[in-house]
């Protein structure tokens, strides 16, 4: 009888022992497994600026993130269009882009849970074609230049040749007026004598016998200007 009291109470305590060490090592355990784990991703950063790329380029894009043991596998990268470029990031964290065929503008980001890093926008351009639209963007300015100035050549030498036509129609214009003054000067009514030496504006100057004349007539004489009636 009393063995028996012995091992019911040996069980007993047994018991005791279970339910009082199967909870600590079950703690234990628990806490080093949460000590095992990686920790998740708090934050993501693109530190590349933005830029352009050629076409078909390929570019390892720089980035960060904390902690600096975070659980990488969750990551991922998103471009806007697909039809631009590719985005990709290994499992060691390198983000490599690849622009495709096409020219235009697309922004890009990383993912892990619910963590979203900054957004950046490159562009893509040809720069081929770029080369060539610049080059002939230049010829075309050098094209407009010239033409410009071919036009404003031609303009100031009409307006040359104007100022000459006008300057020589005024020299015209002044020749036949001084030769008309000239004419009706020389056709103006004088007064001779048969042998005089002057002639005269006055029919009756100092008296004499005057006939009318011509001064053409009267200078083709030799005469010359009375001091009285004419100065």
């Amino acid at each position: 009888m009393e063995d028996v009291n012995f091992n019911k109470n040996q069980n007993q305590k047994k018991k005791i022992w279970l339910y009082v060490f199967i909870p600590i090592l079950i703690l234990i355990g628990l806490v080093v497994y949460s000590n095992l784990q990686t920790p998740a991703i708090e934050t993501l950063t693109i530190t590349e600026d933005a830029q352009t790329f050629d076409i078909n380029q390929e570019k390892t894009l720089s980035w960060t993130y904390a902690p600096e043991d975070a659980d990488l596998s969750k990551l991922s990268a998103t471009v806007s269009d697909e039809t631009l470029a590719e985005i990709n990031i290994s499992d060691e964290g390198v983000l490599r882009l690849k622009t495709l065929s096409n020219e235009g503008s697309f922004h890009i980001s990383l993912q892990s849970d619910d963590i979203t890093s900054n957004t950046v926008t490159y562009t893509i351009v040809d720069k081929q074609k770029e080369a060539e639209r610049i080059a002939a963007k230049k010829a075309e300015e050098e094209r407009i230049a010239a033409e410009k100035a071919e036009q404003e050549r031609i303009a100031a030498e009409k307006a040359e040749q104007e100022r000459i036509a006008a300057e020589k129609a005024e020299q015209e214009q002044i020749a036949k007026q001084q030769a008309a003054a000239k004419q009706k000067s020389n056709s103006r009514t004088v007064y001779v004598t048969p042998t005089g030496k002057r002639y005269h504006y006055s029919g009756s100057c100092n008296g004499g016998s005057y006939s009318p004349s011509t001064l053409e007539n009267a200078l083709a004489r030799g005469l010359t200007p009375c001091k009285k009636c004419v100065g």
